[in-house]
């Protein structure tokens, strides 16, 4: 799979735990660009079916 085929899928996985589609995964991401990342929505992420 491709980097940004990976990406892709990571941005459509955020939009749907965070509900915000604004939300746009790069390499620069972290927990602080994203408003509601917290630690059991870190748990949600790592947990993500």
């Amino acid at each position: 799979m491709e980097q940004t085929a990976i990406y892709a899928k990571l941005t459509d996985i955020f939009h749907d735990l965070f509900d915000d589609d604004s939300i746009v995964v790069t390499p620069e991401l972290t927990a602080k660009d994203v408003d509601g990342w917290d630690s059991l929505a870190h748990i949600r992420l790592t947990t993500y079916p």
